[in-house]
């Protein structure tokens, strides 16, 4: 885990991490990578000393990337069999480890894992207000096509200097999206990625980000990521035709859900809402592809959030 200046967030993750059930014949400890100009989190981590294997390490250098390829040097050194990853600002649920245990344990062909995560509604935030989150329908097992440092497991040898040595790229440094790129460098390599439904994590969307223009602003920087991750990773003719096709679903698909939303508003307000939602999230596609050909990275992750 690698957290920066959350102490009320890591010490409720860590709590939520001491009672996980661990699974016969495995043994568990724990790594936390603080990413400060000096280190802060001595005093919690004592405090769960009695009860976690807990390894602190420091990476001075601010910036996600600086401390998660911080976490992998510090793995490699540690040597586990697999690497369990969540953010410091989820609470895991007790069954986490069996459930990502089972999976890998079931699916001996698979090496990357990912659980699922639900977005907690902070009090006074519409229910319209899209979250995000992933589907209680993907069920445990499913190939899926990207994943996530929050909530995923996977082997060491994805990372190993003799292995596939993925290390996670500095050009996502305060944007985001370095996990997704992460990730597609293993699908690259020929890995396979599954879901593991019971693996559940949750999360509380933090007051900043519940209002209309940071939601709005948030699914406009996960497209411009989305394009970013695309021209890196397929060739510029492929990665322009899925642009188009990105603008043409944006344009009608957004617009069909606007006209549906003022049709049913005066019928069905809620049912509506969400019509609104769905056409804002397309249109923040068509923004997001903008602002990769014409705008700029806003480098959302220089921003501290939570406590």
């Amino acid at each position: 885990m690698a957290s920066r200046r959350r102490p009320v967030l890591l010490r409720r993750a860590l709590e939520s991490l001491a009672n996980l059930t661990i699974p016969e014949h495995v043994r568990l400890s724990f790594l936390i990578v603080e990413n400060d100009d000096s280190a802060q989190y001595g005093p919690i981590i004592a405090d769960f000393a009695d009860r976690m294997d807990i390894t602190h390490v420091h990476e001075p250098r601010a910036g996600l990337v600086y401390a998660r390829n911080r976490v992998i040097d510090a793995v490699n050194e540690l040597a586990p069999d697999w690497v369990g990853g969540v953010d410091d600002d989820q609470v895991i649920s007790e069954n986490w480890l069996e459930a990502m245990v089972g999976a890998i344990r079931t699916y001996p062909d698979t090496k990357m894992f990912v659980g699922r995560w639900v977005r907690l509604r902070p009090v006074g935030m519409p229910a319209w207000y899209p979250l995000g989150g992933v589907s209680a329908r993907e069920p445990t097992g499913k190939v899926v096509w990207t994943g996530a440092s929050g909530n995923t497991a996977f082997h060491r040898s994805v990372i190993a200097p003799d292995g596939m040595a993925l290390r996670y790229d500095p050009a996502f440094q305060f944007s985001g999206g370095e996990d997704s790129d992460f990730s597609r460098q293993y699908l690259n390599k020929g890995g396979k990625i599954r879901r593991v439904a019971e693996a559940l994590t949750e999360e509380e969307v933090h007051a900043e980000r519940s209002n209309f223009k940071a939601l709005t602003e948030r699914l406009t920087n996960s497209e411009f990521i989305v394009a970013r991750i695309r021209h890196k990773h397929r060739p510029a003719i492929v990665a322009a035709l899925l642009d188009l096709q990105t603008l043409y679903r944006g344009v009608v698909l957004g617009l069909a859900n606007l006209l549906l939303a003022a049709f049913a508003l005066p019928f069905a307000e809620s049912w509506a809402m969400r019509r609104f939602a769905a056409a804002l999230g397309f249109y923040a596609g068509i923004a997001g592809v903008w602002r990769y050909y014409f705008g700029k990275d806003r480098l959302h992750y220089r921003q501290q959030t939570g406590g």
